[in-house]
C-alpha cells in the first residue's frame, strides 16, 4: 500500500493534464492479497507544499476542510480554534481556523521529527478564492510561536488542482 501512495505522490508532484488532472492510473499488484489496484481518484491524494507540510483537500458530509500533516524539528501544538494565514499573491491575507487540535509534542520516528495531523475549516467562500487564487506564503499560528512557509507556483497549482478534483468528485 505505500508503494501505490508513493506512486500516487509522485504522479501528482510531477502534474498532470488538465483532462486527466483527477484520474491516475495505476497498475499495480499487491504481493500479500493478490489484489489490483488500477485507478485511485486525487481526493485520496496529498499536495507537499514544502518539505514539512502536506494538504489534502477534502470533502465530507457535506463540508470542505484541509486536512495537513506537519512535520516540524520543534515541538509544536496547534489548538482546535487556532489559525492558518494564507497570503495570496493579491496579499490579501486569508485566515483559516483549525477545527481539530494538532499535537506535534511528541517526537516520533527514527529522526526524532514532531509531527501532529489536523483538519483547518473552510467556509465555501474561502474554499472557492482557494480554488481560484494562488498561494504565496502561509503561517501556522501554534499556542507558542508560528512557522512560516513559502509556497511555490507550482505547488500552488497544486493545491488549486486537487480542490478542483475534490469539488467535481
Amino acid at each position: 500500500m505505500k508503494q501505490v501512495i508513493f506512486f500516487l505522490f509522485l504522479a501528482l508532484s510531477t502534474g498532470v493534464q488538465a483532462q486527466d488532472a483527477c484520474r491516475f492510473d495505476v497498475n499495480k499488484k499487491d504481493d500479500f492479497t493478490g489484489e489490483r489496484t488500477s485507478i485511485t481518484r486525487a481526493e485520496r491524494l496529498a499536495v507537499q507544499v514544502d518539505g514539512n507540510a502536506y494538504f489534502q483537500a477534502v470533502y465530507e458530509e457535506g463540508k470542505y476542510f484541509l486536512r495537513v500533516k506537519l512535520s516540524l524539528n520543534n515541538p509544536f501544538l496547534m489548538p482546535k480554534g487556532n489559525q492558518l494565514w494564507i497570503m495570496l499573491n493579491d496579499d490579501n491575507v486569508m485566515k483559516i481556523n483549525a477545527m481539530t487540535e494538532g499535537d506535534g509534542t511528541r517526537a516520533v520516528g527514527k529522526t526524532s521529527s514532531h509531527e501532529a495531523t489536523f483538519d483547518l475549516d473552510l467556509s465555501e467562500d474561502q474554499w472557492q478564492i482557494l480554488k481560484s487564487n494562488s498561494v504565496k506564503q502561509m503561517r501556522f499560528i501554534f499556542s507558542e510561536g508560528f512557522y512560516d512557509l513559502k509556497v511555490k507556483p507550482e505547488k500552488s497549482k497544486l493545491l488549486q488542482q486537487l480542490m478542483t478534483c475534490v469539488e467535481n468528485a
